[in-house]
């Protein structure tokens, strides 16, 4: 199957063009082993492993490293932090398999000793970090979707999720005189959905080595039935997509 061809071929085809028109190298992502970031980084390494440069003579026999990073803490449960190691590790197995020439590394930036109110909020106070740890002329991809462009999530600050993240990288970057650093929204560029994402993971063998389940009464759960907030909502997603189909 060819990863654009698709019946969304046009938010696909908005999607490689975002893989495009980067740099094709320092190629960073934010990794929870969710379904948004899973989705991020196999398309990812799908498109860098079919572009012509990659597989030029010069490079044939050449690997490129995809650096993820994922947030450690223990603030929001023990049993979200097992999926989500669980989830990563089985992911990155699968990737690097599927594309052999792609290498996969996983490096955490630990907020154990930090008290964050929501995992929201941890995303935000992670991008000062980042934006310190990344090179120049990196680009770090994240799994914000559609819903964080438009939805505010920090009270009384007028902004939606997405500025805040791009307020707070940029503020950064250019504290640290860091140049051509750039965080980048793929999702939300190019409109795919979380339905849309579900369908593909499914697609390509991807779906169930993802975790997004934050039910802490139990570790082994099944997403169509759980009570979680996160599973509840996944479903409604997914049925309302199939509602408009």
């Amino acid at each position: 199957m060819s990863l654009f061809a698709t019946n969304n071929s046009r938010k696909f085809s908005i999607l490689k063009d975002i893989y495009e028109v980067d740099s094709f190298s320092e190629r960073k992502v934010l990794f929870s082993g969710g379904q948004d970031s899973t989705f991020i980084l196999y398309t990812l390494a799908s498109f860098i492993n079919e572009h012509p440069r990659f597989n030029s003579p010069n490079n044939i026999n050449e690997n490129f490293t995809i650096q993820c990073y994922y947030i450690k803490t223990t603030q929001f449960g023990n049993y979200l932090q097992i999926r989500e190691e669980v989830a990563r590790i089985k992911i990155k197995e699968f990737i690097e398999k599927k594309f052999p020439r792609i290498k996969i590394t996983l490096t955490p930036v630990d907020f154990s000793n930090l008290e964050i109110s929501a995992v929201g909020h941890a995303q935000v106070a992670v991008m000062p970090i980042l934006s310190l740890l990344l090179e120049e002329h990196s680009r770090l991809y994240l799994g914000q979707g559609v819903t964080d462009a438009v939805t505010v999530e920090i009270q009384d600050c007028g902004k939606t999720k997405v500025e805040i993240f791009k307020d707070v990288f940029n503020g950064f970057t250019k504290l640290a005189s860091k140049y051509d650093i750039k965080s980048v929204f793929p999702l939300i560029e190019s409109g795919i959905t979380r339905a849309i994402i579900q369908d593909y993971l499914e697609e390509v063998g991807l779906l169930n080595l993802c975790t997004w389940c934050n039910n802490e009464t139990q570790f082994d759960t099944d997403y169509r039935i759980c009570v979680c907030s996160k599973c509840a909502g996944h479903r409604r997603e997914y049925n309302t997509h199939l509602q408009e189909c």
